[in-house]
């Protein structure tokens, strides 16, 4: 294992990493199909952190909308042998990047009700609430969806 992990585009020879990674999750998880269309379409973008070739920590999968100025950041994934350990940050580095290179107003995204630390990893990181989803998720918990709008400061960076 490498000492410094890796965050960079996802490419298709990374499909079956990412398989493996979200069948690590009972539910809400991202088949092998939709995986693989995210790979290929021009209105999705993903992102892995490895630790070594092939040895993937972390995705993001985030789509964008020709009619919306926002990203949303459909998943974020964790191998739980790498939780607390920035990978997720990284992650949100690359898309924030990524999104205000491309003039986006910010990013949207759902996140489980009861899931404490992603939402304070999200609070961290200048997301604020913008409404609930309740029975958003396979098994009936609520979704709370953020948003972290992009300023014109961070747009001169």
């Amino acid at each position: 294992m490498s000492a410094t992990p890796v965050c960079r585009m996802a490419t298709p020879d990374d499909l079956p990493a990412l398989v493996a990674l979200e069948a690590l999750f009972p539910g809400d998880r991202l088949s092998r199909r939709s995986l693989a269309a995210a790979l290929q379409r021009s209105t999705s973008h993903v992102w892995v952190v490895e630790a070594a070739p092939g040895e993937v920590l972390a995705n993001l999968v985030c789509f964008t909308r020709r009619d919306s100025p926002w990203w949303r950041i459909y998943s974020v994934v964790v191998h739980p042998s790498g939780r607390g350990k920035g990978h997720a940050r990284r992650l949100m580095a690359a898309v924030s990047d990524a999104a205000l290179r491309a003039g986006a107003a910010g990013l949207r995204l759902e996140v489980r009700e009861d899931n404490a630390a992603a939402r304070g990893l999200y609070a961290a990181l200048g997301f604020t609430v913008r409404g609930r989803r309740p029975g958003y998720y396979d098994d009936g918990a609520a979704a709370v969806q953020l948003q972290r709008p992009f300023f014109a400061h961070e747009r001169l960076a």
